[in-house]
Formats: structure tokens, C-alpha cells, sequence
């Protein structure tokens, strides 16, 4: 694992005087595209390590701000369709939440319900796992060693802090997942088969299965966990990023008061950067530079296909700040044709304005329903708070459904007796974790200074671990320049 770039004494040694007095006089110039979490927590860390040297940056965003924190107006108010949740030891959303001065929403009010195969409603009416009825289906040794497993989890995760604090870097998620691993004991050196790394190489039900859980309790809580997180069955998901999902299960989870796309808008101004409002089609390595192309301002080429002129400035560095895998590529062409292996999991978003009807398990008065069988097309179904919410005030009945594809007017008029507006929105939110690609590097092959933010999402998806890739970006950044400028 690299902690400082082992690339910083080379770049000192060919980096030629010229260039030098160049970025010295003017400013280190670094681009980023895309401004979804990763994005804004990279500018926002980029902007706290050069506080005390000239710095500009550049943030492409063709759409709106916020990448997959998005939220949808329905009823006539706003509602969260991306990210919607953060958990309470996530310490650099609660560092966000705390310096552009956003307030947290903690009127989380769900009542789960676990439906099960052949509709079998196992569990009703429940805020929190450790539940009465789970004691009893599950037994309290397995539920007690299922809670000491997350906490450990949990604890050996917050090592990254201090290790980011302290300026380090990983250069891939494995080296992200070896830096967090416990220590064995009486083991000088960490090897991989002792580490979270292994976890990436089994899925979460085979691992759980090995501990001696029971199945009732993989097939049924942790299914139902998994799908509505990831959307993804035990039977494929890898058994670190089913460990990211049972954590975020637990009752420490809150959301920004007015959405939580407010905490990357609100960095991104923070940041003092310049928003650059077109769509980037085009990254291209002009000696030491790298230029980059948009549809409105693209790259000048040659009869013989080499790039002439920049349409807009040339960059130190350039930072990716979305994803970039065949399904999910918003149509960027990398320098030689670069391919980003793995995909995306596709989970439908249906906002619903509507009267649930009272036919559709009418046993159960939950209002987070949640199915744990992977043949069924429904992941969850939930009602919705406005994300100006304040508590008291009476809402319109709004729902969010979770589905592995779009649901038809019939399949929704099961659920709803009155449906009077909906949005769908297909997201290709999280990758598929069928198969693993940690070993991708932060930094593209033969492209120093070009790199890949979103390889984290290798480890696991969620807006802490896009924050982190965000911080240890912008780590690297700083490595690489901090003697240049």
C-alpha cells in the first residue's frame, strides 16, 4: 500500500524548471468533473490542503448540482430520490453537516415490516431490529453476535480519519480495505487472507453462513437489508459491502434538513470554485498538461486525429468524479481509449402521490415495508417525508418504491387504491457487486495526474465512501504538487 505517492521524487526530478516557474507563477489548475459528493469534498479538501497557494478550480456539471443526492417535487414538495440517508459514525458527513452550517433531520419515523416469501408478512409494525419477535424468531445469540459483528466493523472503519488527517493515500479500494483491516494479533505484517479483502471474494450469505447463522436469518433480516440498500440478493453481494449494509440499518441514521444535496452545493461554494455548466466528451494528455473537451467547446483535431487546440484551459490535474463503466459512461472518452471494467446495478425509483390501499397487507400498518425474497420485483415500499419536514406539520401521502425494474400501472394499482401523480426514475445508483474490481486504481495506467475518484465504490457505495475517495483524492493531488508551487 502507498501512503505517499512514490511517483512525488520522480515528478521533482523530470518535472523541467520552465514548468516550474510556470505553475509558480500563475496557479496550480485542476479540474473536476462532476459535483456529487466525491466531487465537492475533493474541491473542498483540495481548497483546505493549498489554502496558502494559488489554486483554481474547475467543476464540470452539465446538470445539476448534487450528482445522485437528487431530489424530485411531487404534491407540490421536495423528496429525496438518490442518497437519503447517513449514518450517525459517518464523520465526514457530520464535518459537512457542520461547516456550511445545515441542520440535521432526525424525524425518521418508520414502522418496517419484513414481507417474505409467498407474501408472508414476518415482521410488522417495528422501528428497530432488536425487536421482541426477532428475539424470538432469531434467538438473542444471533442477533447479539450479528450487532457485535457491525460494531466491529464499524470501529475498525474510522481508522481511515486519522489516516486521511494525517495526509496519507490508498491508491486502490484493496489498499483502502487493507488500511481499515483489524490488525491479527501476534502478526507483524497484515496479510490479504486476514483482511477485508477477503470479504470481497465470498458473499455476504456465504460468510454469514460460515459464522453458523442461521438461514432464516441471512434469507430473511439481512436479505431485506440488502435489497433495499443495494438492491442486490445475499447470494451475489459480497460480504464487505453486505457488512456497509447491515450497518446501515441500525437507528443512528439521519438526513440534511432541505436535502442532502444542499451539503455538496454548499461545499462546492465553500470552495471557491468555478462552475463550468457543459457536458465533458473528451480528456486528453497534451504533454504535461491535460486538455479537455465539451460538447460546447470541443477539442480541435487534425486529418490525422491529433488534438490541435483546447477548447477549454489546460490542467495540472483532472479529477473523475462519476462513473465511468460502459452502462454508466455519460459519454466521456478517456486518453487511448481507456475502459473502465464492472457495471452498474439498475434500481427503479417510483415517487408515488397516492393512497395506499387498504387491500395490499391489510394486516400491516407499517410504513416501511421492506421484502426480503429476491423473486420478487418489489425491493421496498415507503413513505416519504418532505426534506423540509419540521415534525409537526401534516404532509400529502407520498411513497417511494424500490424495484428491479420499471412497475406497470397494474402492478402500482396494487399497491395504491388512488394514485394521483408519479415520477419514475431509473437509477443506476451503486455498482454491481457480483463481481469485484478493488484492485483499480485511484490513478489511471500511464496517466499520472488523471485520476478516478469513483473506483471507491469498488469497497462500497454510500456518500461516506464517495466523501472519503473525495479526501484521499485530494491527498494525492497535494502529494504530487506541494514542492511545485
Amino acid at each position: 500500500m502507498q501512503r505517499i505517492p512514490i511517483f512525488l521524487t520522480l515528478f521533482s526530478q523530470l518535472w523541467t524548471p520552465s514548468r516550474r516557474l510556470e505553475i509558480q507563477k500563475e496557479c496550480l489548475k485542476v479540474a473536476i468533473i462532476g459535483s456529487g459528493i466525491g466531487g465537492a469534498s475533493t474541491a473542498y479538501f483540495l481548497r483546505r490542503k493549498f489554502q496558502n497557494s494559488p489554486l483554481k478550480i474547475d467543476v464540470f456539471e452539465p446538470g445539476v448540482m448534487g450528482g445522485r443526492l437528487a431530489t424530485v417535487k411531487i404534491a407540490g414538495r421536495e423528496y429525496e430520490v438518490g442518497g437519503s440517508v447517513i449514518h450517525g459514525k459517518n464523520l465526514l458527513m457530520k464535518e459537512f453537516l457542520q461547516i456550511t452550517d445545515l441542520k440535521r433531520n432526525t424525524h425518521i419515523d418508520e414502522r418496517i415490516a419484513i414481507i417474505g416469501k409467498n407474501d408472508e408478512v414476518l415482521f410488522n409494525e417495528y422501528p428497530y431490529i432488536s425487536t421482541l419477535q426477532m428475539l424470538y424468531r432469531y434467538g438473542p445469540t444471533s442477533l447479539i453476535k450479528l450487532q457485535y459483528l457491525i460494531s466491529t466493523m464499524l470501529k475498525e472503519f474510522s481508522k481511515v480519519y486519522p489516516f486521511l488527517d494525517q495526509g496519507h493515500t490508498f491508491d486502490s479500494a484493496k489498499d483502502f480495505l487493507l488500511t481499515i483491516s483489524p490488525r491479527p494479533r501476534r502478526k507483524k505484517v497484515l496479510k490479504e487472507e486476514d483482511s477485508f479483502v477477503n470479504l470481497t471474494k465470498i458473499s455476504i450469505k456465504e460468510m454469514m453462513t460460515n459464522m453458523n447463522f442461521s438461514p432464516e436469518l441471512i434469507n430473511e433480516l439481512v436479505s431485506a437489508v440488502m435489497r433495499c440498500n443495494y438492491g442486490q440478493s445475499v447470494n451475489d453481494a459480497n460480504a464487505f459491502v453486505g457488512m456497509v449494509s447491515l450497518a446501515g440499518a441500525d437507528d443512528s441514521l439521519w438526513s440534511v434538513q432541505g436535502g442532502n444535496k444542499l451539503i455538496p452545493e454548499r461545499l462546492l461554494a465553500e470552495s471557491d470554485i468555478n462552475i463550468i455548466n457543459e457536458m465533458v466528451t473528451y480528456v486528453h494528455k497534451k504533454g504535461t498538461s491535460y486538455l479537455i473537451g465539451t460538447k460546447d467547446n470541443p477539442l480541435l483535431k487534425d486529418e490525422n486525429g491529433d488534438v490541435l487546440s483546447m477548447g477549454v484551459l489546460p490542467y495540472d490535474a483532472v479529477v473523475i468524479a462519476a462513473p465511468l463503466t460502459s452502462d454508466a459512461n455519460m459519454g466521456l472518452k478517456l486518453p487511448n481509449s481507456t475502459k473502465i471494467p464492472g457495471k452498474y446495478h439498475l434500481t427503479v425509483t417510483t415517487i408515488v402521490h397516492g393512497i395506499r390501499d387498504p387491500k395490499y397487507f391489510p394486516g400491516v400498518t407499517g410504513n416501511f415495508l421492506l421484502y426480503s425474497d429476491d423473486e420478487n420485483v418489489i425491493n421496498s415500499v415507503n413513505l416519504l417525508k418532505p426534506v423540509d419536514y419540521d415534525g409537526s406539520e401534516e404532509v400529502p401521502s407520498v411513497w417511494k418504491i424500490f424495484s428491479q425494474r420499471i412497475l406497470s400501472e397494474d402492478e402500482l394499482h396494487e399497491i395504491f387504491s388512488v394514485i394521483h401523480s408519479k415520477e419514475v426514475i431509473p437509477w443506476l445508483a451503486y455498482p454491481s457487486y457480483k463481481h469485484s474490481f478493488i484492485d483499480q486504481s485511484f490513478v489511471f495506467p500511464n496517466y499520472e495526474r488523471l485520476y478516478y475518484l469513483n473506483t471507491i465504490e469498488w469497497a462500497a457505495s454510500a456518500m461516506e465512501m464517495s466523501a472519503i475517495g473525495g479526501k484521499n483524492v485530494a491527498n494525492m493531488i497535494y502529494n504530487q504538487f506541494k514542492d511545485s508551487i
